[in-house]
């Protein structure tokens, strides 16, 4: 008799740890959702809009248009390409430069990462 009694309770506590753990991750989902959907929706919508979202106004693409004729946006996307690969580059060497330095030679904390304190 013990038995079937705690075995009910361990279904009615797997059961509420479910319906819990469901209702967590949906929380989560919709909040990342809101925190990083959202607004790249309203990017794109607003790409291709000459207003609010609220109003009245016909999608086009002659924002879009307009902004790639422009000189300074060619410049603007030239400088980034720039930063990109000046960044990369000196983030990489370092990286790759601090790796070998953790794995070759006896530096303090080396292992900390894959092996357990002595």
């Amino acid at each position: 008799m013990t038995a079937t009694i705690d075995f009910e309770r361990d279904r009615r506590a797997s059961q509420r740890r479910a319906l819990t753990g469901a209702g967590l991750w949906t929380v989560f989902i919709a909040a990342l959702t809101l925190i990083f959907v959202f607004p790249v929706v309203m990017i794109v919508i607003g790409a291709f809009r000459d207003g609010l979202p609220t109003d009245d106004v016909p999608f086009s693409i002659d924002g879009l248009v307009e902004a790639f004729q422009d000189p300074e946006t060619w410049s603007t996307m030239w400088n980034s390409v720039i930063l990109v690969v000046v960044c990369g580059t000196i983030a990489v060497a370092g990286g790759g430069l601090f790796a070998w330095i953790a794995a070759n030679t006896n530096v303090p904390g080396a292992g900390c990462s894959h092996r357990s304190w002595p």
